[in-house]
């Protein structure tokens, strides 16, 4: 019902002096053993400024934690160990030791330029990351979480790690011919097959110290590396120094050869499109994919809205197509959309020529790219030619956990309660591909686009097998089908295609099974999902175990559907249904319907149950439906056979109600509401915070106000006892489940007492602290501010700008500063006059 808020806005009320904390947020100190008062026993919250004075592990502490800043002193350390987290509101400050080994995550939240400081050494901050290859030759894909990391830093130390190390040039990557069986032979104008052609530049370029487009070997912040190992076996990779943070924009150039179909030669080289952007997750946590996606999808930015991540299987062979004598198969990329993602399954397959140690299962309830983890995406054809954009990274998409994964494997990117279905063809021969049926949001029944309907390409080399979802209107074949959460019902029926390249023993037809690997959703796990075999006539039961059949060499378009109704259902039953569905009439109450019988209606040949929340009624005679809820709601019709006492046909009746008006708005509208509703008393430093009776309904309001909790039933007067501008944050509770849906704060400014100058009357070139020796206008600023001189005989010679850190981020020898590149928050303004006077005031930037 209402919008839940990812990241909450925090500013801080900031005393005069350039501390590493900023004293806006209570502070807690962790001594090595206890946090200090009144966060004993308790630990801190996201407002609430944490100081490390005593070793801290997340491990042997059992516990996360979250936090206003941060500060780590000398000499002691902070080690977030696998699955646990350390999330900062503002920023961070690591003059002791700070370590994330793998599968741990440090997040921060605000965009902060230079929220993340790390002091001189000893001072270290560490990212550990952890691969497990199966055989040699194996290729990972990598991305630095450090900022100004070099390729030797990292690589050279692991002996286990051949010379092979390559970057990506996406404006590099040509593919208009192909070849088969890694053959060496290319044959142009047909179509594509993933591997760039070995004409023009190279897209793949060895990566030294040397080769990087950044000077001196430098990991650029959101790109990706590919790096092969010389020996199988477990490594640890150790990243040192600063953590990138906030805002990491990629720019990419698009090959527009490779169009779809390319506009150098439409007709002669059509096929899919190949623009792939090689990138990575820059941070410390893990990534939320559909956060990634929605920021960078077109229109919004440059990619299709899909991405994939290498999850190998096997090791190189010679037949497989690509650049060197062995190669990878290109099956091994794992594919994510907004979706969903295809699962990969093995111990469960029913030929048993799958080997778990190769092929592990991949669990699809992770939604993130992990940390430090390379990518492909592709850069969409919709950009208009010659297209240059970029890929967008920012803590907005950081989150605490789902950070387990990583080298080998992926998850699903949408809700626990979305319905979806997972399908593996099999065979003894060793296919194992995988499918994904997804009802979510956004997506609809045709071809949405890549960000929901994932189209495959058929490989060039052979022997191959392949099963996919067809749909209407468009050739492709579809790895992934997103459809509309209104298209589930009983009566759905979804078209499956088989394409074939492998010949069973003695040419005879291939042996295949087809078998659902996963479901999820409460339609898919409570109903059975039959498979329609529309060549040899077959009903099956998929619920129960996989379907086996054979196949020669071909593409069959048209031979399987997939269905949710037994296909033991009579037609004469269904019809009978279909009779009572139009006897439904919507009534004046809202939600209220009727099922009007017919006068008459002969009830001798079948038995009738209305079944509505888990109650069954018969159905003999005129009845009421109510609905209570907005949405899809449903009932379910049974048909019996009234001499067999059989079931013979049973189905939902689905309406869509709308009638009950949501009274509340969402909860960053009441926020803004409120907000917009506090009133200054006219009194020197009072305000009156107003709560409206209409909100109070929806929402329960908790206020903080200079440290002071205050839990709001009704309208609330506070008040402040000094000149200065005041962080007011104001919480919002869902009435309905209780939890937190929004914080926010606004900044409240008290300029009503009069200041008592500390300059010196007899000495001018004296420097002092002197508020009221200047203006600052306007203040709060948004775009620039002006520094007025009330002492005429005075004349300006520097105005410096730091953060709350006390790094300079502005400086000027002009009485107006312009605040670009600036983030909302409290800034100090230092003035230096010519007679070399410093006058200090505080600046908001909104």
């Amino acid at each position: 019902m209402k919008k839940r808020l990812l990241s909450a806005l925090c500013l801080f009320v900031i005393t005069f002096t350039y501390a590493q904390i900023p004293p806006g947020c209570p502070t807690t100190i962790w001594d090595g053993s206890n946090w200090s008062a009144p966060y004993t026993g308790v630990g801190p919250n996201i407002n609430v400024n944490v100081i490390i004075a005593g070793n801290y592990d997340t491990s042997l502490q059992n516990a996360s934690f979250e936090c206003c800043s941060l500060l780590i002193n000398a000499g002691v350390s902070l080690n977030i160990t696998p699955e646990y987290f350390v999330r900062v509101q503002n920023t961070t400050t690591v003059n002791g030791d700070l370590t994330v080994r793998h599968q741990g995550s440090f997040v921060q939240v605000e965009e902060f330029t230079t929220g993340f400081t790390l002091g001189p050494p000893p001072a270290n901050a560490t990212v550990i990351k952890s691969i497990d290859t199966p055989f040699s030759s194996a290729i990972t894909y990598w991305s630095s979480p450090i900022s100004g990391e070099t390729i030797s830093q990292t690589y050279d130390p692991n002996p286990s790690l051949a010379s092979y190390r390559y970057f990506f040039k996406t404006e590099n990557f040509r593919d208009l011919e192909h070849e088969q069986n890694n053959d060496n032979i290319y044959v142009p104008g047909i179509g594509i097959d993933g591997v760039n052609d070995l004409t023009g530049p190279a897209a793949w370029t060895l990566a030294n110290a040397t080769s990087l487009a950044a000077t001196s070997g430098i990991l650029d912040a959101g790109r990706g590396l590919i790096t092969r190992q010389a020996t199988d076996g477990s490594f640890d990779y150790t990243f040192d120094g600063t953590f990138n943070t906030s805002t990491i924009n990629v720019n990419v150039t698009r090959n527009d050869e490779n169009l779809s179909p390319p506009v150098t030669d439409p007709v002669t080289a059509p096929g899919n499109d190949e623009n792939p952007i090689l990138l990575g997750n820059p941070y410390a946590s893990a990534i939320d994919l559909v956060a990634f996606l929605s920021a960078n999808t077109y229109p919004n930015g440059i990619l299709d809205g899909y991405v994939s991540l290498w999850s190998p299987s096997a090791a190189p062979i010679n037949t497989n197509n690509g650049n060197q004598v062995l190669n990878f198969s290109e099956t091994d990329y794992f594919y994510m959309n907004l979706s969903g993602s295809p699962v990969k399954v093995c111990e469960t397959l029913p030929f048993g020529t799958c080997d778990p140690v190769t092929n592990p299962v991949i669990n699809p309830d992770q939604n993130s790219i992990p940390s430090g983890q390379g990518f492909f995406a592709n850069f969409t054809d919709q950009l208009p030619s010659p297209a240059t954009g970029i890929v967008r990274f920012d803590n907005s998409m950081r989150v605490n956990e789902e950070n387990l994964f990583f080298y080998r494997g992926t998850s699903s990117i949408t809700s626990n309660e979305d319905n979806k279905l997972w399908l593996n063809l099999n065979s003894p021969s060793g296919v194992n591909e995988n499918i994904l049926l997804s009802y979510v949001d956004g997506a609809t029944s045709g071809n949405d686009g890549r960000a929901y309907d994932l189209d495959l390409r058929v490989p060039y080399n052979s022997p191959y097998s392949l099963i996919y979802f067809n749909i209407n209107g468009s050739d492709d074949k579809f790895r992934i089908q997103g459809k509309n959460t209104n298209d589930l019902n009983r009566s759905e029926e979804v078209s499956l295609g088989f394409y074939n390249t492998v010949e069973g023993v003695n040419g005879a037809p291939q042996e295949f099974a087809i078998s659902i690997t996963q479901v999820q959703g409460d339609f898919m796990t409570n109903r059975t999902t039959f498979l329609v075999d529309h060549l040899l006539d077959i009903c099956y039961n998929l619920s129960d175990s996989p379907y086996f059949f054979t196949a020669g060499i071909g593409e069959f378009n048209d031979r399987f559907t997939l269905k949710y109704l037994d296909c033991d259902f009579s037609d004469s039953c269904s019809a009978v249904f279909d009779e009572i569905e139009s006897f439904v009439v919507e009534k004046s109450q809202c939600g209220k319907y009727r099922i009007n019988f017919p006068n008459n209606y002969d009830f001798s040949d079948y038995d009738l149950v209305l079944t509505q929340d888990g109650v069954d009624t018969p159905l003999t005679e005129d009845t009421n439906i109510y609905f209570t809820e907005n949405g899809l709601n449903e009932v379910t019709i049974s048909v019996y056979d009234s001499s067999t006492k059989t079931l013979c046909y049973s189905n939902e009746i689905i309406r869509y109600v709308d009638c009950f008006k949501d009274k509340c708005d969402t909860c960053e509208d009441a926020f803004t509401e409120i907000v917009g509703l506090i009133q200054d008393r006219n009194k020197c430093g009072k305000f009156k915070v107003v709560f409206p009776k209409s909100l109070r309904g929806c929402y329960d309001l908790v206020i903080n106000a200079n440290g002071i909790i205050i839990p709001m039933t009704e309208n609330t007067t506070i008040q402040y006892d000094e000149d200065g501008f005041y962080a007011l944050y104001l919480t919002l509770y869902d009435k309905e489940t209780g939890e937190e849906c929004y914080t926010g704060s606004t900044i409240l400014s008290v300029d009503c007492f009069n200041n008592t100058s500390n300059r010196s009357a007899n000495n001018d070139d004296v420097e002092t602290d002197d508020v009221s020796g200047i203006k600052l206008y306007p203040n709060p600023a948004e775009s620039q501010f002006t520094v007025t001189l009330n002492n005429e005989l005075e004349n300006l010679q520097q105005v410096t700008v730091r953060d709350i850190m006390g790094t300079v981020v502005k400086k000027s020898n002009i009485q107006t500063v312009k605040l670009n590149g600036l983030h909302t928050g409290i800034y100090f303004v230092e003035v230096i006059t010519t007679k070399g006077v410093v006058y200090r005031k505080q600046l908001a930037v909104r």
